[in-house]
């Protein structure tokens, strides 16, 4: 009886807490007085917990791993073959002198746009450096959206146990703040981005301010900011937004500075 509990508990709640099962176990087993047997079932109940979480860990990071490797596979394409398309057409137009006045310029200027917005895209999804420069090319990428007009401060990186950061959340953390600056640029009006990063022994956390336009909780998904989310929530992390119309928007991001197999 209390094997199919124990059974049912792991296959239908996924985040059940083992210490309730080994309570009912003492529980069940003390009033039997049959203590051999209660040790082995709570060995056996800690054995299928641990083993279900580290197979649901790994499982998980198998996802991330192939969610990037997907990304990383279109960057080239893109700039393999569309880019390098596109800049063959504008080579070839030109050095055709039969399209002359503004019609000619237009169609170069729509063909250097679209050969820009192209490179920006393969950037934006390509292979990221995780190594020892990684901070530099993270403060790189951030600051590189800053203008006359926007001024983006970055606090804490340096103080970032950066080596101690697994692969995967390095990328995960690339990746989110690259779409919070880009979201910036593109809807928020902000002129002042502050970044903080804070690592503690068990958790980054990293914030992210600006003092533009803000929006409306529920336009939050439709703002692009739902894959922020789910690219935290994919390595253990959580978000916090707080925002409304003419506020500005303040991010909380989260996750755990060490987790195994993510």
């Amino acid at each position: 009886m209390l094997f199919q509990f124990v059974r049912a508990e792991v296959y239908t709640r996924p985040a059940v807490v083992y210490n309730d099962v080994i309570a009912l176990a003492f529980s069940y087993f003390e009033e039997s007085g049959n203590r051999i047997v209660l040790s082995f079932t709570v060995s056996f109940i800690l054995l299928v917990t641990v083993s279900y979480f580290l197979a649901l860990l790994n499982y998980k990071k198998k996802q991330l791993q192939e969610a990037y490797r997907t990304e990383n596979h279109i960057s080239k394409k893109i700039h393999d073959e569309i880019a390098n398309e596109i800049y063959c057409a504008l080579n070839h137009l030109e050095k055709t002198p039969s399209l002359t006045g503004p019609e000619r310029d237009n169609l170069i200027t729509r063909l250097n746009s679209i050969y820009d917005s192209t490179r920006n895209l393969s950037r934006e999804t390509g292979t990221i450096d995780t190594g020892t420069n990684y901070k530099m090319y993270l403060k790189m990428m951030v600051s590189g959206f800053g203008c006359q007009n926007v001024n983006i401060i970055i606090k804490g990186i340096d103080t970032v146990k950066w080596n101690s950061i697994s692969h995967l959340k390095k990328v995960t953390v690339y990746r989110v703040l690259q779409e919070l600056m880009v979201n910036m640029k593109k809807h928020s009006g902000a002129s002042i981005i502050i970044l903080e990063f804070i690592h503690t022994n068990k958790q980054l956390v990293v914030n992210y301010k600006d003092n533009g336009v803000g929006l409306e909780k529920n336009l939050i998904a439709k703002n692009g900011l739902l894959n922020t989310e789910n690219r935290i929530e994919s390595i253990g992390g959580t978000v916090i937004f707080e925002t409304s119309p003419g506020n500005g928007l303040h991010i909380a991001l989260s996750f755990p500075a060490f987790t195994p197999y993510v």
